[in-house]
């Protein structure tokens, strides 16, 4: 038989089920938590092998924050799965009296919680009655009271319009008429004073478990000691504070969630204390409006502004404005209940906050001290330990044989350090001649983007804040399974440059391409052709640098330094320089080597990475000629093209490639560096480096 509608009564609190499911979804957490600190743990090794005194200090380093975080992630799901034992215990008993009615033609069916089932025929029953409080079903074989609290609007507007329709000599309506004004007065007994804290408090830690979560801290200490781990240079320091970093965060997030739970409570126990004993709150509620008056103040709640309402055993909470029941009667909280449920729609939520304040601030110093002891023993071991300066040695022998090994001259000329590559291959460094279409790129990233080249078509992976894609919009266009799906640009296409947000590509035409925000336009949205007879183009974050078939090099936008402050800024397309055979760019730093070999540079020099001394000039507004005889010369990273964008910065030994750093190759093959922990000594920064292959794919 056709059935035709159905109401749920379910007497399970809604917190209840949400604690539940967050103590369910406590192993993903964890999961993500450890995931993300096993990452920066694998960083901080690789930055810590060849400069600590060997592996054991590494090792000890790892194996001290894996047993905090053990510690700590065994605490927490210890108290979930108590927490989610008892939690299932209470939703079980509570479910045994909720049921689930369903209306058939001639009988409404109901199954309850327990397994128990039974069909009531329509003409069996005697009376159906409605108060603001409850629906009572009599009839013959069997009777049923159903308590509006555990009623959604929907359930209610069910049952009542079913009921009068099956039933309609039998059903009696005691409600009071919609348009009626509501008047509720309450007054406060003995000890209410102290209830009405208690309610008050526990409804504040209700609220507050949207704040602070454990996957939440996870992901912002890791995120937080990440940042440090790229912008510290004392490797020692370094493996300390990123360690501290990933539990002081959390600490942090505790605390936070502790002050603002005493300032409220505080100002909470303030409130109540200058409340006269006999002061009474007055509801009002109109077709409009919802009123509060309290012995000090007058709230005005518009009731199309209803967002939320929570109720407890004790008190309503109607936007966060907290109402404690006091003497008010069970007829008058079905009438405000009733009507609140009316406006609020679905935004009306029964809650039990009855977890003691006390357990859940126990639980939170638990963790909290656990993480302070951790870091009070990294902090010890980072005193203790004699290399905590950052000195650069080989492992497996003592640090002063160290230090003599490094200062060995062979033959007496300085040793040359070795620096890794991907791709020895892909930097041809055995041809006669740097040829252009061996330094073009078919795979360029940044932090938000990546546009890569397959069979001449170019394709982009993008955010799109920026328009990067050239679609007309800035929407990121993520896929059912939430990722950003390859999005085809043009074909044709032979040389690809990403900056911060713009992308530029040169086509088998040698016409030179654009989206996003470009420097030197107003930034375009779509696919613009921006300029002809184009051989190369190069990026920096937020400036642009293209190499023309007639030799020339033109610039756009702005070329800044390491505090974002410009060097130089561009008109547009700028002719920059004449008689030049290749351009490029690193992070801030741009480079050009000219007919007769002569290498350029401008941009950024607080490295030394334009090949002067940086106590001479910091920045160059203007290209300048540094080196004679050169060949080739990369910026910020020693390859053409890679699978990876600035791969292996954080090694430290042997010396890799890192940002701020300019490798070069002269006309007799010998390869040259300048930069960052690059330095000769003299007028002439560049020194001559080793090349070996390291594979990162």
């Amino acid at each position: 038989m056709e059935k035709m509608d159905e109401f749920t009564y379910d007497t399970v609190p809604d917190n209840y089920r949400e604690k539940y499911e967050k103590c369910q979804k406590n192993r993903i957490d964890a999961f993500v938590i450890v995931a993300g600190y096993g990452v920066l743990l694998i960083a901080v090794m690789l930055q810590a092998v060849g400069v600590l005194a060997g592996w054991r200090p590494v090792l000890a380093m790892m194996a001290l924050a894996a047993a905090a975080e053990a510690v700590v992630l065994g605490i927490v799901r210890l108290c979930y799965h108590c927490s989610g034992k008892k939690l299932a215990a209470l939703i079980r008993s509570r479910e045994q009296s909720s049921l689930v009615g369903t209306f058939y033609p001639d009988y409404l069916f109901v199954a309850y919680g327990d397994g128990r089932k039974e069909s009531i025929s329509y003409s069996d029953i005697t009376a159906v009655r409605e108060t603001e409080a409850y629906f009572d079903i009599c009839s013959g074989a069997a009777g049923l009271r159903l308590d509006k609290k555990y009623l959604g609007r929907d359930g209610i507007l069910c049952l009542r319009n079913k009921m009068k329709k099956h039933c309609p000599h039998k059903y009696t309506c005691g409600l009071l008429p919609e348009d009626e004004p509501l008047c509720i007065e309450i007054g406060w007994g003995e000890g209410d004073r102290e209830q009405a804290v208690e309610c008050a408090s526990m409804y504040m830690l209700y609220r507050l478990r949207y704040y602070y979560s454990e996957k939440r801290a996870g992901f912002a200490s890791v995120l937080a000691a990440a940042v440090f781990f790229m912008n510290i240079r004392n490797p020692m320091l370094t493996v300390m504070v990123c360690m501290c970093l990933i539990v002081g965060v959390s600490m942090l997030i505790i605390l936070v969630r502790w002050l603002v739970f005493w300032l409220t409570l505080k100002a909470t126990k303030k409130n109540y204390a200058n409340r006269p004993q006999d002061a009474k709150t007055i509801v009002e509620l109109s077709a409009e409006e919802l009123v509060i008056h309290t012995y000090n103040r007058v709230i005005g709640l518009p009731l199309d502004k209803l967002e939320s309402v929570t109720e407890g055993e004790r008190f309503f909470a109607v936007n966060d404005q907290f109402i404690f029941k006091g003497d008010m009667s069970g007829e008058e909280q079905s009438v405000l209940r009733g009507r609140l449920k009316k406006y609020c729609r679905e935004g009306f939520r029964y809650i039990d906050a009855a977890d003691p304040v006390r357990n859940q601030q126990i639980r939170s110093a638990v963790s909290f001290v656990v993480q302070l002891l951790f870091i009070i023993l990294i902090i010890l071991n980072y005193h203790a330990h004699p290399l905590r300066t950052g000195e650069s040695f080989k492992s497996g022998t003592a640090p002063e044989e160290r230090q003599g090994k490094s200062e060995e001259k062979t033959d007496g000329v300085p040793a040359v350090p070795y620096v890794d590559t991907p791709d020895r291959d892909a930097l041809h460094l055995g041809s006669r001649e740097l040829r252009i279409e061996d330094c073009y790129c078919d795979n360029a990233v940044n932090l938000s983007s990546r546009f890569y080249i397959e069979n001449g078509i170019l394709y982009g992976i993008s955010a799109n804040e920026h328009g990067e894609l050239g679609r007309g919009d800035t929407k990121g266009h993520i896929n059912a399974r939430g990722y950003y799906p390859p999005y085809e640009i043009a074909d044709g296409v032979k040389h690809v440059a990403l900056g911060k947000y713009f992308m530029l590509f040169i086509n088998e035409e040698n016409e030179l391409w654009g989206t996003g925000d470009i420097p030197g336009t107003e930034g375009k949205m779509k696919v613009t052709k921006l300029m002809d007879h184009v051989r190369f183009a190069a990026c920096t974050e937020e400036a642009m640098a293209v190499l023309k078939e007639d030799g020339t090099v033109w610039c756009g936008g702005t070329v800044k330094d390491l505090s974002g402050a410009g060097i130089v800024s561009y008109n547009g397309l700028e002719q920059t320089l004449s008689h030049m055979k290749y351009v490029t760019a690193g992070q801030n730093t741009l480079a050009a080597i000219s007919d007769d070999n002569v290498l350029w540079t401008w941009g950024d020099n607080s490295y030394g990475q334009c090949g002067l001394p940086a106590a001479k000039e910091k920045v160059l507004a203007e290209p300048v000629q540094v080196r004679e005889k050169v060949k080739s010369v990369w910026a910020d990273a020693l390859l053409y093209d890679s699978p990876e964008q600035y791969p292996l910065y954080d090694r430290k030994e042997p010396l890799s490639y890192v940002r701020h750093q300019t490798y070069i190759q002269q006309t007799d093959g010998e390869v040259y560096a300048c930069g960052e922990n690059l330095a000769s000594g003299g007028e002439d920064v560049f020194v001559r480096v080793m090349l070996q292959q390291t594979d990162v794919r």
